[in-house]
């Protein structure tokens, strides 16, 4: 019986490898599950978010190293970022560690990976966009965040990786925004035009 059997899930994500999972509740809670081979879960550790309802949860994909090279025997470790509600994002492990790296003042409504250039891309429900630095070590190094000129409400519904880089996002206009994080270039496709 977890802590999560009082309060409704918002949020379950698993790891590249299907070994992790993690589960996020509107009480901010935080659990990290192994996966075992049989299908049951075992839960790793609980963290809390001291209260903001979990929104994304996103796995590093890139391998990252506990220790130290003075003797300490080196450990990889699996690490998730976590955004809320009230715009916090936070980095654990499956090895009890924990910590609010930023906030970015609301809602953290998508989380992706770059993955070329070790980046973890965040955007919130007022459209910032920020990207973090993922160091082998696992801390975030903040790169830039920017203000993203969106029409209407300036929320972004949806988006996806449209090629290395490259963010396509659906803002309830009648178009696709694209958004080039390595040009800091954005341009429209208007759907009329593209024949959709």
């Amino acid at each position: 019986d977890s802590e999560h059997s009082r309060f409704c899930l918002s949020v379950v994500h698993w790891n590249a490898t299907r070994t992790r999972l993690v589960s996020c509740d509107v009480n901010g809670r935080i659990i990290v599950w192994k996966a075992e081979i049989r299908g049951d879960l075992t839960e790793l550790k609980q963290y809390d978010t001291g209260g903001s309802a979990v929104r994304q949860a996103l796995f590093c994909p890139v391998l990252i190293i506990r220790g130290e090279k003075t003797g300490e025997s080196l450990m990889a470790r699996t690490i998730v970022f976590v955004g809320t509600e009230r715009g916090t994002l936070i980095v654990a492990d499956d090895l009890g560690e924990s910590r609010q790296v930023q906030n970015l003042g609301e809602s953290v409504e998508h989380l992706l990976f770059y993955e070329q250039e070790r980046r973890l891309v965040v955007l919130t429900r007022g459209a910032i966009l920020a990207q973090l630095r993922v160091s082998e070590d696992g801390k975030l190094i903040p790169v830039m965040t920017m203000k993203l000129s969106v029409a209407g409400n300036g929320s972004i519904r949806q988006v996806c990786w449209a090629g290395p880089g490259l963010l396509a996002a659906a803002t309830g206009e009648s178009m696709i925004r694209f958004f080039n994080l390595n040009s800091d270039d954005s341009y429209v496709v208007p759907l009329a035009s593209s024949g959709l």
